[in-house]
């Protein structure tokens, strides 16, 4: 394949990764009225480059920092937070998305962080991102539907 012809590749692959991340965000953003800050958003749409340019890694880092930024922002991180999470029934997926974040930045020797990656371990880890990718959208639905629950 010429340099031209993988730049192509690249730049189709991209843009098909981007589109997708686009996707995900529009199931999602016209349920609630979104409040993201000016830092949350940056990060948002960093996280979403790193996934289109298959930088699985900082993509999942990010999303992690923009769900923990919006959280400590809006509902304060404190006390009722881990009940709060639990009736909104995303408990368990902000878990998983704490370790794997923890594995990749501390170097725990069974995370996913691999110098060469398989083709699998690659499909694995877009599959994360888009798991991210969804429970970053799929947040401030799942809580401002359990707030809007418990003002009833």
């Amino acid at each position: 394949m010429s340099d031209e012809a993988a730049k192509l590749d690249f730049a189709e692959d991209y843009w098909r990764r981007f589109w997708d991340f686009r996707k995900i965000e529009a199931a999602y953003v016209s349920q609630v009225p979104y409040d993201w800050s000016h830092e949350e958003f940056a990060l948002l749409r960093d996280a979403e480059r790193c996934y289109a340019s298959k930088a699985y890694y900082a993509c999942l880092v990010l999303a992690q920092s923009v769900i923990e930024i919006h959280l400590r922002r809006i509902h304060g991180l404190k006390g009722q937070a881990a009940k709060l999470f639990q009736r909104a029934g995303i408990k368990s997926e902000l878990d998983w998305l704490n370790k794997i974040r923890n594995d990749i930045l501390h170097g725990n020797p069974n995370s996913i962080v691999s110098y060469g990656i398989t083709e699998e371990e690659e499909s694995l880890l877009e599959q994360y991102c888009k798991r991210a990718i969804h429970l970053m959208h799929g947040i401030p639905v799942s809580l401002y539907m359990e707030a809007s629950e418990e003002s009833e």
